[in-house]
């Protein structure tokens, strides 16, 4: 709750003065910029009955999207979002460790590269095992799983042959969470899905932050859990 009451908090400071802020919250304004500056934060009762109000003001979701697409990259990329509004993924952090209260999980497996901020704060939050794949660096006794190429992408990246890791580090009774930033044809996901499977171990969901339309609608034909992203991309929207 307190995650997330900052996130919302300091998105709305950019949109309103404390001065505003104080009167539609009733609270007044040293103690307001001590939450802004983090050198105190208020009650979790305190939280649930202003995070609703704050909620009125801004939208999370839709500045996520925002802030994933306009950047120094001109391609939808995390570390848009990171250089200006690093905060908001506190917010998604603390949106993703409610959803994963209700999975019966032990391990979550990620890959190098922007997904693993992300990844490693779930693991760290929920106490679970972390590991993540490396692409295309032949580990001696490793697990080795072949890209499979899906979708479209209009800034594709190198193309991977193959994702690895490390022996034992999943076994076959583990129930294990896929975690990624933004999937653009689907393919890694898959790759990472098809690598559990191959173990024996049991996929239970998949998460991201960030997915394209018709990407999530290729997923969906080869993978059988579901498929949580916070923001969904139009392929049209990109140029």
């Amino acid at each position: 709750m307190k995650i997330k009451f900052i996130s919302v908090f300091r998105l709305a400071r950019e949109k309103y003065t404390l001065k505003e802020l104080s009167k539609i919250l009733g609270i007044d304004i040293p103690t307001l910029s001590r939450y802004g500056n983090s050198k105190s934060l208020p009650s979790v009762k305190r939280i649930n009955r202003i995070l609703p109000i704050l909620l009125n003001l801004v939208d999370p979701l839709s500045e996520i999207k925002a802030s994933l697409i306009n950047g120094g990259f001109t391609f939808p990329e995390l570390n848009n979002l990171l250089n200006n509004r690093p905060y908001l993924l506190g917010w998604i952090i603390a949106q993703t460790m409610e959803m994963l209260d209700k999975i019966d999980f032990d391990t979550i497996l990620s890959i190098e590269g922007g997904g693993i901020a992300y990844a490693a704060s779930l693991a760290n939050l929920s106490g679970k095992r972390f590991v993540y794949a490396i692409r295309d660096l032949y580990l001696e006794g490793g697990i080795i799983e072949t890209y499979t190429p899906l979708g479209y992408s209009r800034y594709p990246p190198k193309m991977r042959k193959y994702i690895a890791i490390p022996k034992n580090s999943i076994k076959k009774d583990n129930k294990v969470v896929i975690v990624d930033d933004i999937s653009w044809s689907g393919s890694t996901v898959y790759t990472l899905y098809k690598l559990v499977k191959r173990i024996k171990a049991t996929p239970r969901a998949i998460f991201l932050i960030a997915i394209f339309d018709d990407t999530l609608e290729e997923l969906k034909k080869y993978i059988d859990v579901p498929i949580n992203s916070f923001v969904v991309i139009p392929r049209k929207t990109i140029h």
